[in-house]
């Protein structure tokens, strides 16, 4: 599509654009399309400058995804403004491998450390798009305003042609998945320690035009998901309307591999998938990764046993929910499942699903 000096493509979930220069009118049909295709980024690449007439114009309408800018754009963008409001990222910058030291693989991302010490590069795996990546960037900037501790982040790099976040490196750190399972005796210690960072967590409200609505989000994606009948989705949807509305911050993925800590400082990482919403979305992902995870998973992942998990589950139904009778964590078990199955289906639709994902969300719904 062509709008005056403007041309739109549409290539899978992105949208490109190319212009000399975009001005408001350009930035409304640019919107239009983005909406009409249901894309999930907007790729500026092939724009090279941003009138103020478009800047202003991105003020007044809903959140998006703003990739692979140049750094003249870039740079309008933050001066203005428009990156509180949207997820923005210049294009990326090449960076030697050669420079880093390969550290860990995760589910979805290889980590490496800076020889000089500084910085952590996270590699995400080809199969993760690009928006989710620069929404992580972008949130996890929001979440340090907003008061949650993480990790501060660098820019946008690519290293071997693989999408790649710098962090600040925090030496020494651990999870507390990794101390419980080193020191099994402090099982109790370190999963109170993570239910009291939950809690505190969970306790921060978001600013609803930084921060991306949780239930809207997986609204949006029930109704595009293929992989599910109708019947299913329709049932998600019905749990989902009866979910309350909250502006409570929702990490997304809080397990206990993602609360590091230093010198008894403690941080969350691996935030891309953060928002406001119900806090017993990152309740049912705990449950997720304490009841339905496969054996293989707690072990590369948390490096600990089903037996472990349940004792940590116990204890964390005990802290958050207080619950502490056999019947009592039952009623909290039947409450999150659908909250959990929730989670998971966002999490297999972004980043792909695994055969015994599919079987727990058929399960509740």
């Amino acid at each position: 599509m062509t709008q005056n000096d403007v041309k739109f493509t549409v290539e899978g979930k992105i949208l490109k654009v190319q212009a000399q220069a975009m001005t408001s009118q350009s930035i409304r049909a640019m919107v239009m399309t983005a909406a009409e295709n249901d894309v999930k980024a907007i790729d500026f690449s092939g724009v090279e400058t941003v009138y103020f007439s478009a800047l202003r114009e991105l003020l007044t309408v809903s959140r998006l995804t703003i990739i692979n800018t140049n750094q003249d754009t870039y740079e309008r963008m933050r001066d203005t403004g428009v990156d509180v409001f949207h997820f923005v990222s210049p294009a990326p910058i090449a960076l030697d491998k050669s420079n880093f030291t390969a550290a860990s693989k995760g589910v979805y991302s290889s980590t490496y450390f800076s020889n000089d010490g500084e910085a952590v590069a996270k590699l995400y795996d080809d199969e993760i798009p690009a928006w989710v990546i620069c929404r992580e960037k972008t949130l996890a900037r929001s979440m340090s305003i907003l008061g949650v501790n993480t990790p501060l982040t660098g820019t946008l790099c690519s290293i071997d042609g693989h999408l790649t976040l710098l962090y600040e490196r925090v030496h020494n750190k651990k999870s507390v998945s990794r101390a419980i399972a080193e020191n099994s005796n402090e099982m109790e210690k370190y999963t109170a320690i993570f239910t009291h960072h939950a809690m505190m967590m969970h306790q921060k409200q978001c600013d609803t035009n930084i921060f991306i609505n949780y239930k809207s989000r997986l609204r949006g994606c029930i109704l595009e998901s293929k992989r599910f009948d109708w019947e299913t989705r329709e049932n998600m949807l019905n749990f989902l309307n009866s979910v309350p509305d909250t502006n409570t911050f929702v990490h997304g993925a809080m397990e206990p591999s993602n609360l590091i800590f230093s010198d008894n400082k403690y941080q969350w990482i691996d935030i891309a998938n953060c928002a406001y919403g119900s806090p017993m979305f990152d309740c049912g992902m705990m449950y997720f990764q304490c009841h339905a995870q496969t054996p293989e998973m707690l072990e590369n992942i948390f490096h600990l046993t089903q037996k472990q998990m349940d004792e940590m589950w116990a204890i964390f139904c005990r802290e958050y929910f207080s619950a502490t009778s056999e019947e009592q964590i039952k009623q909290v078990d039947a409450m999150l499942k659908p909250y959990a199955a929730l989670t998971m289906f966002y999490m297999g639709h972004v980043y792909g699903y695994h055969e015994h994902l599919i079987s727990f969300i058929k399960n509740v719904f």
